[in-house]
């Protein structure tokens, strides 16, 4: 019909598989019937196959139709792991027709359920536009297929396991034979020729071999292939059904060891073709019940070695020859069934019984076969034989029988035990084990004694004796330290002989002294002995007695003698109260311990006496200069430990300034200033010490004091000491302290005790260089000390008086050293200089060149003047004075004038003769001078000698130089003078060389030109400046004596003249004759 429109669908999708075990080959069916007929090219997709692990390709498909088989679909077919697999038909697909295919993917190694998402879609070829074929679910059988519930469902994979697998056994002990009896059952059908396969039955002494095996069907093959080694037993399927259960045993022979349970696991193979489907392996189930009371004695191969688990031996004494009770203490691991044999050996080193059977007793009782075993005194060997009670696991029985220990003493014995337990065919050995001791205690005080047949001597085990104190005439505590190895009984004695050497008289009642004590108390009797000659001492035991293994220390106090000896040897003995027969510790020599007592290398041992000494004792200072602040530093190092509240004394430090005091300040933490004193008059210092001084360690005490203030040689110091030692103290013979002679200050000998001298100037010279009033001075001193001067040391110079310095500070500076520092302190009022001392200091008697500038007094009304020096060096507290003195004042020569170095000497320079005269009065003409003059002083180069007031004089320049003629002609001045008409006409003459001589007639000529008007000039003063160091020191004028200068009118001519001729005279440099001129 036109436009009848349908959909294409399939009216039959079914799908199912052949095999739900994982990894095996599993072919798929697959049915359809159309609504409609598919034309050849048609393509059909099934989707959802997941869980194959058939890799993506493409996969042969067999078709059917009606039953048919004929090839409907091309073949192979497009096949994607996620389970798409794509056909095409070769051949029309006619309507209501049934057609199936087949094909086979692997399984995967996961178990899964069917996917529910297996669906089937495709197009239907129909000329340029297919029709779709909306995707379907497909329907799946779910029917049961090897035992496996919708195993036909297309994959759904199962895992191939054993759900039931036990397994136990008959017998754990050693050496028997061993059924095994194994219980299982699997999820699904073990096919015909399936495998199962017990793995890890290990420990087994069978052979490989076709072991035989009794099933409880016929489902199993009788017999099956063992493998020792592995221990492994592999079994074939007959065909076995899922919902069953099957039984099966078989015997191996366990191993001669104990072994614990091992890991056995079963596993096997399904046969379902090419591929057969492995069983997952998996650990077997095993029964963990108790057989034969061993715990979990039913598990497969736990084999245990059958054995006493307690089997241990005593005895009542370890006392030479004396009767001795044996007790054999019995408790197995197993049960032993009746008619077992025990038999324990080694019961050596008894004397009774010498019969060939011994008396015993059990408890429980009637254990054995007869109330006696068999016993052989030559080998120590005692069986009895088990009753028809048997012996149970994990009970306790007892067996007592009555030896007698020998005369000869012996360790315990190794005594075994050893048993066979009835078990069939073949018994199962308990071997021979040395047995055991029960908890160890002591017994008759013996450590171990319970060991059985152990037989000791009794012995002091520990014996040591030392001393506290080895120092002549000290206290000392004598400490003994014992140990026995067996109990010593009340009443028993004991002797330690050879403390020789000590002073303490004989005496009875040492234990009185509340220095004598013992640890435990209680432990001894109330009475010693102790004899002085032999030094020695007894005591004796009381109370309950003392106990073997515990150490006891006894300590009591003697006085040592004051010979030096060594140390001696001890004995300690004993006799033990015992009965009838006391049993004697024989003399033996105590041990010493060798150890350091007060830091005297075995000062330990006993009576060693030792002298106390300082083997260094060292004294010295560091300052000598009197009334200084001395610091004094004692060395000393004792050969022994001096202990707190010793003292040590220090005399003969005499002559110092210190006063009596209790609170010497001093250095050296080692003394306790609270307990320590200083004595002035006998010079005593005694030290208290706080903590232990230890041996030979260098103690370095310092301590000040203040210096004689005259001078004295050192003074020998003497050192001793008291050292606490209790109450009888020891002591250090006084002895005199070593001395070293050494530099201090620059002072030879100077390091010896309170040697003192009193530090002076050596060198104290100052002088000037400039004595010009108001001058810039520089002062130059030369100065040396008999010490050397330390940074922080001043030296003062007084009496540098009514100069102009107003400031506090005046700077110095030295000629190649820098021992002074640079600023100064300064008092123009009292003329006070300060000069401190720098970090270098000073050299003793090193002469130190020092410079400083300073303002002369303004005339020489100080003069002479008392200058005076004096210091002090920089020592601490207390500084050392240099004693004030009158420096060394130059007296040398300055500027030609004796005594003029003297430091602010002064004197202000002067004219001392001026005369002078003039060659022409007529104005405008050249005029020239003659000066002759003298000075007081000698003058430096570059002084000036100036002619001033030549007011009515010009040259032909205002101000230059002006040939000039000083005469003597001996280069005393230049030969240029400089001509200044703008300073009232001053001519200057200026000094060539220095120490121009003083009170010298000098001349000078020049030539000047006359003013042109007529005037006078009635005021010349001859004077003079001083140049020295960039400065000018005015010299004292003089007014030049020459006739009063008249420049004259001259008349006016009558006929007129060329003045050409006076302008050329004019400009000659050396004038000319203006009378021919004119």
């Amino acid at each position: 019909d036109p436009l009848k429109v349908i959909e294409p669908i399939f009216v039959v999708k079914a799908v199912e598989q052949s095999m739900p075990l994982w990894q095996v080959i599993n072919t798929i069916t697959v049915s359809l019937e159309a609504n409609c007929d598919f034309a050849t090219g048609s393509i059909i997709t099934f989707s959802g196959l997941s869980g194959s692990i058939t890799p993506d390709g493409v996969l042969p498909v067999v078709g059917s139709a009606n039953n048919s088989l004929f090839q409907w679909l091309e073949s192979p077919a497009a096949w994607y792991n996620a389970g798409n697999l794509t056909v095409v038909s070769t051949a029309y697909i006619f309507a209501e027709t049934v057609y199936a295919f087949q094909f086979n993917v692997t399984n995967g190694a996961i178990a899964q359920p069917s996917s529910d998402w297996i669906n089937v879609s495709g197009t239907v070829e129909a000329g340029p536009i297919d029709a779709d074929v909306v995707s379907k679910s497909m329907e799946k059988p779910h029917l049961e297929l090897i035992g496996v519930a919708n195993g036909t469902d297309p994959l759904l994979i199962i895992e191939p396991v054993f759900e039931v697998f036990y397994m136990q056994q008959s017998s754990p002990l050693w050496y028997v034979i061993n059924t095994i009896t194994v219980s299982m059952k699997a999820n699904c059908n073990l096919l015909p020729g399936s495998t199962i396969t017990i793995s890890g039955l290990t420990g087994s002494v069978s052979d490989d071999t076709d072991l035989r095996v009794v099933p409880s069907s016929t489902d199993l093959d009788g017999s099956g292939v063992w493998l020792r080694d592995p221990g492994n037993l592999t079994l074939i399927s007959l065909g076995t059904t899922q919902q069953l259960s099957y039984i099966y045993r078989f015997n191996l022979t366990n191993p001669p060891n104990s072994q614990p349970a091992p890991n056995v696991s079963v596993s096997g193979t399904i046969e379902v073709g090419p591929l057969d489907a492995p069983v997952t392996i998996r650990p077997v189930e095993v029964r963990s019940d108790f057989l034969i009371s061993v715990e979990r004695g039913t598990e497969p191969m736990l084999v245990i070695e059958p054995n006493f688990t307690a089997y241990a031996v005593g005895h009542s004494s370890p006392i030479a020859l004396a009767s001795n009770f044996i007790s054999v203490t019995l408790q197995a691991n197993c049960d032993f069934a009746a008619r077992s044999f025990v038999t324990v050996s080694g019961l050596t080193g008894a004397v009774y019984p010498t019969i060939t059977t011994v008396d015993f007793v059990s408890e429980p009782a009637n254990l054995f076969v007869e109330p006696s075993g068999s016993w052989n005194v030559t080998t120590g060997e005692f069986t009895s034989v088990v009753d028809t009670v048997p012996i149970l696991a994990n009970t306790t029985y007892v067996i007592t029988f009555e030896l007698r220990n020998g005369a000869v003493e012996q360790d315990s014995p190794a005594i075994s035990i050893a048993a066979s337990i009835e078990a069939g065919l073949i018994d199962a050995p308990v071997f021979f084990k040395l047995m055991t001791i029960p908890a160890v205690y002591d017994l008759k005080g013996v450590i171990n004694g319970s060991n059985p047949l152990q037989i000791v001597e009794p012995l002091f085990i520990v014996k040591d004796i030392g001393q506290s104190n080895p120092l002549v005439l000290a206290s000392n505590l004598i400490s003994i330290t014992m140990q026995t190895n067996c109990d010593l009984a009340w009443m028993t004695n004991f002797t330690v002989s050879g403390l020789k050497g000590a002073g303490t008289q004989d005496t009875m009642s040492l234990h009185e002294d509340p220095y004598f004590t013992h640890d435990p108390p209680g432990i001894l009797a109330e009475w010693s002995n102790w004899v002085r000659s032999d030094g020695n001492m007894t005591l004796l035991i009381g109370g309950a007695g003392t106990s073997s293994f515990t150490t006891y220390v006894i300590e009591f106090e003697i006085v040592n003698g004051h010979v030096v000896q060594d140390y001696q040897t001890v004995i300690i003995s004993a006799i033990i109260e015992a009965g009838n027969f006391d049993a004697p510790i024989y003399e033996k020599v105590m041990n010493v311990s060798n150890g350091t007592a007060v830091g005297v290398p075995f000062g330990k041992n006993p009576m060693l006496i030792f002298e106390p000494e300082l083997v260094v004792q060292n004294i010295g200072q560091n300052n000598p200069l009197a009334s200084a602040s001395n610091t004094l530093t004692i060395t000393i190092q004792p050969n022994c430990e001096i202990s707190p509240m010793s003292n040590i004394t220090f005399s003969g430090l005499t002559g110092t300034q210190t006063p009596t005091t209790y609170t010497l300040p001093f250095t050296g933490q080692r003394f306790t200033q609270s307990w320590s004193s200083w004595d002035k008059d006998t010079g005593t210092l005694v030290l208290v010490v706080e903590t232990t001084l230890t041996e030979f360690e260098s103690i370095v005490i310092n301590f000040e004091v203040q210096n004689n203030r005259d001078e004295q040689p050192y003074t020998p110091v003497t050192v001793r000491s008291d050292i606490e030692a209790g109450r009888n103290d020891s002591r250090i013979i006084p002895s005199r302290m070593n001395i070293s002679a050494e530099y201090r200050f620059g002072i030879w000998n100077a390091s010896l005790p309170l040697y003192t001298e009193i530090p002076y100037f050596t060198a104290t010279w100052i002088k000037q260089d400039y004595m010009w009033p108001g001058f810039l001075n520089n002062i130059t001193l030369h100065l040396a000390t008999s010490c050397n001067m330390t940074e922080g040391s001043q030296v003062t110079i007084y009496g540098l008086t009514e100069t102009t310095q107003a400031t506090t500070n005046i700077n110095v500076s030295e000629t190649g050293t820098t021992s002074y520092v640079q600023q100064s302190g300064w008092d123009q009022a009292t003329g006070t200089l300060i000069l401190n001392i720098a970090e270098n200091g000073t050299v003793i008697f090193q002469e130190y060149e020092v410079f400083f500038d300073i303002l002369n007094p303004l005339d020489n009304t100080g003069y002479p003047r008392n200058i005076t020096i004096e210091a002090f060096v920089e020592s601490g507290t207390f500084d050392a004075p240099i004693y004030l003195k009158e420096m060394n004042q130059s007296d040398a020569t300055l500027r030609g004038i004796k005594g003029a170095r003297a430091p602010l000497y002064t004197k202000q320079p002067r004219i001392t003769f001026a005369e002078g005269a003039m060659q022409s009065p007529f104005p405008g003409i050249p005029n020239s001078i003659f000066v002759e003059f003298r000075y007081d002083v000698n003058l430096p180069s570059d002084a000036e000698i100036m002619v001033k007031g030549l007011s009515a004089m010009q040259w032909n320049v205002g101000t230059g130089n002006l040939p000039c003629l000083v005469r003597p002609d001996d280069g005393w001045f230049f030969e240029v003078c400089s001509w200044n008409v703008d300073n009232g006409g001053t001519v200057v003459m200026t000094s060539d060389r220095d120490e121009s001589p003083l009170n010298t007639t000098l001349s000078a000529n020049f030539t000047l030109v006359n003013l042109p008007q007529a005037t006078s000039t009635t005021n010349l003063i001859l004077g003079g400046d001083i140049i020295e160091r960039g400065l000018r020191a005015y010299m004292t004028p003089l007014p030049l004596l020459v006739a009063p200068t008249v420049i004259l009118e001259i008349p006016q001519a009558q006929d007129t003249f060329s003045t050409t001729s006076l302008d050329m005279c004019l400009t000659m440099a050396g004038g000319c004759d203006l009378g021919n001129t004119l």
